[in-house]
């Protein structure tokens, strides 16, 4: 839908195939397509953003591993140690607060281990939202694609051409004219070009 911006042949002019007679002004289709372009370069925007938080997402869950592996490590020294401080302290070769501190110290790295998983466990949770958050992408960036070149192609129709070689017969468009998309029963044609041969036109 839109308005005759011009025309450019009258009755009794010849044509060839691909002229173009007229042209239509479209605002709407015209806003249309540039929210469209714009809503795509924001899904690709959005898509490689998401690669980005992606990789982001894979360092942390590396990071976290690693804090689980120190944490085990750092659990297993303070196991010893208590199991030391107790024989010790079973002796008598040392106080009873230094074994107790060991037992605390134990009892905190075992804490932190638990922690370390957890977390860890978040960052994979994460990972996965994020892997499919970047899965989803690229359909959706197709989608939009697939939509500016609807758009596109129906700017297209905002030339009307000859279909062949011929000469104008009628012409019922006028400039500012509300021309709608489709046809109608009952609608004048805007031009009408009867078939023929022609001499060579530029």
């Amino acid at each position: 839908n839109g308005f005759l911006k011009a025309w450019h042949f009258d009755i009794g002019a010849s044509v060839k195939g691909g002229h173009v007679l007229a042209e239509i002004e479209t605002p709407e289709l015209d806003q249309e397509l540039a929210q469209a372009i714009a809503l795509l370069k924001q899904g690709e925007a959005e898509h490689q953003q998401s690669i980005a938080e992606l990789d982001e997402a894979k360092a942390e869950v590396a990071l976290a591993a690693a804090n689980v592996l120190k944490a085990k490590a750092n659990l297993e020294f303070s196991v010893g140690q208590a199991r030391r401080y107790e024989t010790l302290a079973q002796a008598q070769t040392i106080s009873r607060e230094e074994h107790e501190n060991a037992v605390r110290e134990r009892d905190a790295r075992h804490a932190e281990l638990e922690s370390a998983r957890a977390e860890l466990s978040r960052r994979k949770t994460n990972l996965t939202t994020r892997q499919s958050i970047i899965e989803s992408r690229p359909s959706q960036v197709g989608n939009r694609k697939a939509n500016v070149q609807r758009l596109r192609d129906l700017t297209g129709f905002q030339k009307i051409v000859a279909p062949f070689d011929g000469i104008v017969t009628r012409r019922t468009a006028e400039v500012g004219m509300l021309v709608t998309a489709g046809s109608n029963a009952g609608t004048r044609p805007l031009f009408s070009v009867a078939k023929c041969r022609l001499p060579n036109l530029r």
